[in-house]
C-alpha cells in the first residue's frame, strides 16, 4: 500500500507542475491579459471612430432607402426625462442617425442570408425574388366599428358606395412565399370584413382577378414593394367597372416602361438586395384629356399630367403617380359622362385612378390622413354620384383616419 500512495503522490505533483497555456510559475492560470488588451483597444478605437464621425456628419432628415423621415434630436426637458421620453426619443435618434446606417442594414441582412435567415425587419425573401411583409392583424372590434361608419355614411349619403380592398401579396401569390414562413391567412380577414358590410355598400373582391393574371404570367406586384403594379392596378380596375357598370374594354391601353430601377420599400426596409423593378404607366385611344388640381395649401396647383417624372430620380419612385400622397386632388376631365365620384384611398388607388378617367367627368380623391375638409360638403359642392373605398388591406385594417373624417362629416 506504501508504494500505491507514493506512485499516486508522484502522479499528483506531475499534474500540478504541467502549466497551462497562460500559467504562471506557481502553475495557476492567468487570464490572457495579452489578448484581452488588444481586443479592448481595438473595440476603444471603432467606438471612438463612430463617436468622431457622428459629430462631423449632419443628421440626416429623411431616408431615401427606406423611403421614411428621420429622428432629429429630441427636445431636451426635465419633465421629458422623469418621464422616460427623451431617452425613449433619444435611442430612436441614435438608430436612426447612426453613421453608415445603410451599409451595417445591407451587411447584417447579408450576414443573415448566408447563414439561412430569411426574414429581416419583418421582411421575409420569398422565391423568385420576392419580397413579402406580414399581414397586419385587425382588431374584430375596431374593424366592427369601421365598417359601421362605412355603412352610416351610405345610407347618409344615399349615393352607391363601393370598397375595393387590395390583398397584400402574400395573399395571392402564394406559391412564392418562403417555406414555413409565419405570415397571416389573410383571407380570413376578408371574410370578417364581408361580413360587416351592410346592403348600401358594393364590395368589389379584387383576389380572384389578380390571383387568375399571376397565373397567367402577368406580375401584378412588385418584387421589392408593397404596391402592385400598373398591371394588377389594371386588373383590379376590371373588376370594379364590371361592378360600377363600366365598360373596361371599351379602349385600348398601352402599358409604357418608365423605369426598370425601381426598388421599393419592402426591399429598403429589410436591406435584402433584389433585381430591381420596372414602373410602367398607361396611354389609352380615348382621346379625353383632363386636367389635374392639387388643393394642398402649402402646394395647390394645376397640371395637365397624371405623372411626375422628376420622382425617377430620388428613392421614392413609385411617387411619379400624382406626385405622391396628397389631401385632395381634383381630376376634371373631357369625358362624355355625368358620373362624378369621390375615392377615398391610400396610396395603392394612385397606380388605379389613371384607368378612370376616360370614364368620369370628374375624380376627386381624399386621402383621409391629410384631409381636415367636411366630407359631406365636398359631395354636395362638387355634384359627386358615387363613392369608392380604395385601399390596401394593411392600411384599411390599421388605419383610424377614415373613421375620423367620416365621423366629423356634417
Amino acid at each position: 500500500m506504501k508504494g500505491f500512495d507514493l506512485i499516486r503522490e508522484q502522479v499528483k505533483n506531475k499534474v500540478r507542475a504541467v502549466p497551462g497555456p497562460e500559467s504562471g510559475d506557481d502553475g495557476r492560470e492567468h487570464e490572457p491579459w495579452g489578448k484581452n488588451r488588444i481586443i479592448a483597444t481595438i473595440a476603444s478605437v471603432l467606438i471612438v471612430l463612430l463617436l468622431v464621425v457622428s459629430v462631423i456628419l449632419p443628421d440626416r432628415d429623411f431616408s431615401d432607402r427606406e423611403n421614411r423621415v428621420l429622428m432629429k434630436f429630441p427636445h431636451f426637458s426635465m419633465a421629458a426625462v422623469r418621464d422616460g421620453s427623451f431617452m425613449s426619443s433619444f435611442e430612436t435618434y441614435v438608430t436612426d442617425q447612426f453613421p453608415l446606417r445603410d451599409a451595417w442594414i445591407s451587411f447584417r441582412t447579408a450576414f443573415r442570408s448566408t447563414a439561412g435567415v430569411y426574414d429581416s425587419n419583418g421582411v421575409f425573401r420569398g422565391n423568385d425574388g420576392y419580397l413579402f411583409e406580414d399581414a397586419f392583424c385587425p382588431d374584430e372590434q375596431t374593424l366592427n366599428d369601421r365598417m359601421y361608419v362605412i355603412n352610416t355614411f351610405a345610407a347618409n349619403s344615399g349615393l352607391p358606395v363601393y370598397t375595393l380592398i387590395a390583398p397584400n401579396a402574400s395573399d395571392i401569390l402564394t406559391d412564392r412565399l418562403p417555406r414555413y414562413a409565419p405570415l397571416r391567412d389573410q383571407d380570413e380577414d376578408f371574410d370578417l370584413m364581408y361580413s360587416m358590410m351592410g346592403e348600401g355598400v358594393t364590395n368589389v373582391d379584387v383576389r380572384p382577378a389578380l390571383r387568375g393574371a399571376d397565373e397567367m404570367g402577368t406580375q401584378v406586384y412588385y418584387r421589392t414593394d408593397h404596391h402592385w403594379t400598373t398591371r394588377g392596378a389594371g386588373c383590379a380596375f376590371a373588376q370594379f367597372a364590371e361592378s360600377a357598370g363600366l365598360n373596361a374594354a371599351a379602349f385600348n391601353r398601352t402599358y409604357l416602361p418608365v423605369t426598370d430601377s425601381f426598388s421599393g420599400t419592402l426591399s429598403a426596409k429589410s436591406g435584402f438586395d433584389i433585381k430591381k423593378d420596372t414602373i410602367h404607366v398607361i396611354t389609352d385611344d380615348s382621346g379625353v384629356d383632363y386636367v389635374v388640381e392639387y388643393k394642398d395649401e402649402q402646394a395647390a396647383h394645376k397640371t395637365a399630367c397624371l405623372y411626375e417624372d422628376d420622382k425617377l430620380d430620388t428613392g421614392d419612385k413609385y411617387a411619379m403617380f400624382f406626385g405622391g400622397n396628397h389631401s385632395e386632388v381634383d381630376i376634371e376631365t373631357t369625358a362624355d359622362s355625368n358620373r362624378r365620384i369621390l375615392v377615398i384611398k391610400d396610396s395603392y388607388a394612385n397606380s388605379f385612378v389613371p384607368f378612370m378617367i376616360p370614364y368620369y367627368s370628374d375624380i376627386i380623391m381624399v386621402d383621409p390622413r391629410y384631409f381636415t375638409g367636411d366630407i359631406y360638403s365636398l359631395i354636395r359642392d362638387n355634384g359627386i354620384t358615387e363613392v369608392l373605398f380604395l385601399y390596401n388591406a394593411n392600411t384599411f385594417f390599421e388605419d383610424n383616419f377614415i373613421t375620423g373624417i367620416l365621423n366629423t362629416a356634417g
